[in-house]
């Protein structure tokens, strides 16, 4: 009830995943369909997770009142621009289609509101693609464990867990998608898409400003 009467945050991410679990196992429809949108997204953004559960959060709205009219705020962005660099004409088939399926009857009768919104909800996600999830790094050391360990630690003197995330496979080939950047003491080549960072050891101030840099653009 609390989903279609106010806005919504998810301070708590067992009660995001609780909303994902239960609408997909009892609203598939609904389900399916913020999959098919959340992939116009791609990975452009960090957190695909969480803009499923926004976009099944706004969809929860219709579930008592079928109209917009009714609904407080739901309309708000009706009355933006929506970005004209966006393929509308995919988000459009996405929705007609789905506007068939007798689950998803409220999408008929409230198609220009949803089309609007979801405009400019894919925009915002598009553009703020590292709001959710900090930078993942792969630190990678010749000379062992150790050393990896005190070069994450000279990181996280200059960067917070909110910006930057190490990971901890042991096998960096096979994640190699799962990493934004790989910082390395000794040249390698594991990637031709995910930047790799040669650095001394002992890390000097000029690589840990050339990693801010990364992170201030990234």
């Amino acid at each position: 009830m609390a989903c279609f009467l106010t806005p919504f945050t998810f301070f708590d991410n067992d009660i995001m995943f609780r909303m994902l679990t239960y609408n997909k196992k009892w609203r598939p429809a609904r389900y399916n369909l913020v999959n098919q949108l959340v992939q116009l997204i791609g990975g452009k953004n960090k957190n695909l997770e969480a803009l499923k559960a926004d976009l099944l959060n706004y969809f929860s709205k219709f579930t008592f009142i079928e109209r917009t009219t009714h609904i407080v705020d739901i309309d708000y962005f009706s009355r933006t621009t929506y970005p004209e660099w966006l393929d509308k004409n995919k988000i459009q088939q996405i929705i007609d289609e789905a506007s068939q399926n007798k689950e998803l009857e409220f999408i008929k009768d409230n198609k220009a509101v949803i089309l609007t919104y979801l405009y400019e909800f894919i925009n915002v996600a598009t553009l703020s693609k590292t709001i959710y999830s900090p930078i993942k790094i792969k630190v990678l050391s010749k000379k062992g464990h150790l050393w990896e360990q005190f070069m994450k630690y000279e990181i996280r003197k200059c960067f917070p867990k909110e910006l930057v995330d190490f990971s901890e496979d042991l096998y960096s080939y096979e994640h190699l998608e799962e990493y934004d950047i790989i910082i390395s003491d000794y040249p390698l080549i594991l990637s031709n898409t995910v930047e790799t960072l040669l650095w001394n050891m002992p890390p000097t101030k000029g690589d840990l400003d050339r990693l801010k840099s990364i992170v201030d653009n990234f």
